[in-house]
């Protein structure tokens, strides 16, 4: 996984602004042993069924935006349960977690891809 560019966390609320509705927007997952400490706002790809940090180093699915965390958890040396918005929602793009190494381009792709299932990426007012 490369580096992110997260140190502390941030409170979920702070990140994720609107939930069209938890029981559709919401989703439980594994985070991917190997993944790191996920924090809320940590834009994720979903490999192998699995949620992980995205890593645009990659040539597969981790790559691709699939969701963003919702919970936290230390996925550092075993898989974890976890809470992802995978769709439906709007969040503060100040609080999104990219890889230190993220390019402008690369974000607005993994933007585009989120905004296709529905999650929209705005600046808080």
């Amino acid at each position: 996984m490369p580096p992110i560019s997260a140190t502390l966390a941030t409170p979920v609320s702070d990140i994720v602004t609107t939930v069209v509705n938890p029981a559709w927007s919401l989703e439980g997952t594994t985070y991917a042993n190997g993944s790191g400490v996920i924090y809320p706002g940590a834009v994720l790809a979903l490999v192998n069924g699995k949620h992980q940090p995205v890593d645009f180093g990659g040539a597969g699915a981790e790559v691709d935006a699939a969701a963003v965390a919702y919970t936290h958890a230390d996925a550092t040396s075993a898989d974890r349960f976890g809470v992802v918005l995978a769709r439906g929602g709007v969040v503060d793009t100040a609080g999104l977690i990219w890889p230190v190494d993220t390019t402008a381009p690369q974000k607005t792709a993994a933007l585009t891809q989120l905004k296709a299932l529905g999650i929209v990426a705005k600046a808080a007012l």
